[in-house]
């Protein structure tokens, strides 16, 4: 039962929190220019037409669309415009933090409410997830629904209610590839939370609700394990200190900023246990999501840990149970350490905020290449998703359509899909490519690392690299390298001239010690 008011710690300290937190989110958001190279597949998918909308997202991505979907709508205002689509974060992490608020002050009062929105959007992570174009800005607050709504039918259990978890949970897991994986824990703190209630009747039904929600999720999972992740080495015992340290700060954080997320983290964690609804919460999802993904790791010998997906999806409780412990208790000494920890969440965020990032550089990539670039040349990229974003500037947001202009050769897992579904269904579904070229302003853009069935005759040649990707380009024609245009420590624009002293095979150039990241 919540104290009353007269225990409560003063208004003004959450509010300035909340406005402040709010403002380091908009300021990060606003000062970005243009799209980086994740985000550029966001927008590609996003801009494509329905029904093959679906198409491309499950061709072409490892996460499902519902966000996509999201984003769709948005973008459909002003495609061109990267600043409004850029919005669309800001606009979905505002929409979580209320969020928040509500269902937190339908469950634990206005107080508790105030005091978890401030908390999370103190967090650097709030900040992130609203200006980088992924997901990470609308998971918070689809994890906080799917949560009440589980709460919400254990207490007032009805088909309405049954009907509201499906829904939440089902746009949680098809937000992201293994959102899936997190509805458990949002599940398991309404049982934790409201077993007092519940009868043998009442979790009979409540069980029947969630597997209708695993059958209507099968699909994810299966295309999961079809397609797997990103190469990640198996945790280690550090894996228990180092990922609640990354949580709570943006992806990529290193040196002191883990120690400092790894100190928030704990803080909030202590904060949290000192009340037993608190404790409940912050053990049921942030604790246990990260103790269940470390002992997989160990088990499956591979990481599935991702810093923005488990932050977005586990510290929104962590920032619940803290606030439970400072609005519900009378002690002073609990209400200065959750002033405190807003205050060392919010020096980081401010850091974070206002840091200068470099996120232009592949609008910079495609800018240059229209710009040196003449009629009769050809520039060939061979990886799928930077040919797009080189496209989006080179040329036009909506250039052509991705299904169909691809790398012409699928993988043995797409082929052999092909082959099941027949050649009508195939070229209806577009999922064989018609051509690995478009020709934009009398250039000829190549995607892939084949051109060997195109005569590179009567023209410079540009190849697009990324650093990360080691690739190697093969034609039909010998190519000497003139120069290497490095864009910071990510792209490059090779400039090839037609030699017979040259090479076939032309390859990711060295990249030089002034463009080496510094960590």
């Amino acid at each position: 039962m919540n104290h009353p008011d007269s225990k409560l710690p003063p208004n003004w300290f959450p509010i300035l929190a909340l406005l402040l937190g709010v403002l380091a989110a908009a300021w990060s958001c606003l000062h970005r220019e243009a799209l980086f190279g994740d985000e550029t597949i966001a927008i590609t998918h996003s801009l494509q037409p329905l029904p093959h909308f679906f198409v491309q997202v499950i061709r072409n991505d490892i996460h499902p669309f519902f966000y996509f979907l999201l984003l769709k709508g948005w973008s459909s205002l002003a495609p061109e415009s990267d600043r409004w689509i850029l919005l669309s974060s800001l606009f979905f992490s505002l929409c979580s933090l209320l969020c928040i608020y509500a269902c937190t002050r339908t469950a634990y009062g206005k107080q508790t409410a105030l005091w978890a929105a401030a908390i999370f959007a103190a967090l650097p992570v709030f900040a992130s997830g609203a200006t980088n174009l992924r997901m990470y800005g609308l998971l918070p607050g689809l994890a906080v629904l799917c949560w009440f709504a589980n709460r919400y039918f254990l207490a007032t259990p009805s088909l309405r209610n049954a009907l509201c978890i499906l829904i939440a949970q089902w746009c949680f897991a098809y937000s992201h590839a293994i959102g899936f994986y997190f509805t458990l824990f949002f599940a398991l703190a309404a049982l934790v939370e409201q077993r007092p209630l519940i009868t043998r009747k009442l979790f009979t039904g409540w069980v029947l609700v969630q597997l209708l929600f695993v059958a209507g999720a099968a699909f994810l999972v299966a295309s999961a394990l079809i397609r797997g992740t990103e190469p990640m080495g198996p945790p280690g015992f550090a894996s228990l200190l180092v990922y609640p340290a990354e949580l709570t700060m943006p992806w990529g954080t290193r040196g002191s900023g883990l120690y400092w997320g790894g100190a928030i983290f704990a803080s909030l964690l202590v904060l949290a246990a000192t009340h037993p609804q608190g404790r409940r919460l912050a053990l049921a999802v942030p604790v246990a999501g990260v103790l269940t993904a470390v002992f997989m790791g160990w088990l499956l010998h591979k990481s599935m840990f991702k810093p923005p997906v488990f932050g977005a999806s586990l510290l929104p409780f962590l920032a619940i149970g803290a606030a439970i412990a400072v609005s519900q208790s009378p002690s002073r000494l609990l209400q200065g350490l959750g002033v405190l920890i807003i205050a060392a969440a919010m020096y980081k965020n401010i850091g974070y905020a206002t840091y200068t990032k470099q996120t232009n550089v592949l609008s910079n990539v495609g800018n240059y290449v229209a710009e040196h670039a003449r009629p009769g040349d050809t520039v060939i990229i061979p990886n799928v998703s930077v040919f797009w974003g080189v496209m989006r500037y080179a040329d036009k947001p909506q250039w052509g359509e991705p299904l169909t202009t691809m790398p012409l050769q699928n993988n043995e897992q797409w082929q052999a899909l092909t082959n099941r579904l027949g050649p009508a269904l195939t070229s209806a579904l577009k999922l064989q490519p018609e051509s690995d070229a478009v020709m934009a302003n009398g250039i000829r853009y190549i995607v892939g690392t084949d051109a060997t069935h195109y005569e590179l005759s009567g023209g410079k040649v540009w190849m697009v690299f990324r650093h990360s990707y080691k690739e190697t380009v093969v034609t039909s024609t010998p190519l000497l390298v003139d120069n290497s245009r490095w864009f910071d420590s990510l792209y490059s624009v090779t400039e090839l001239n037609q030699s017979a002293g040259g090479s076939k095979a032309i390859s990711n150039p060295e990249r030089p010690p002034e463009y080496a990241p510094a960590y």
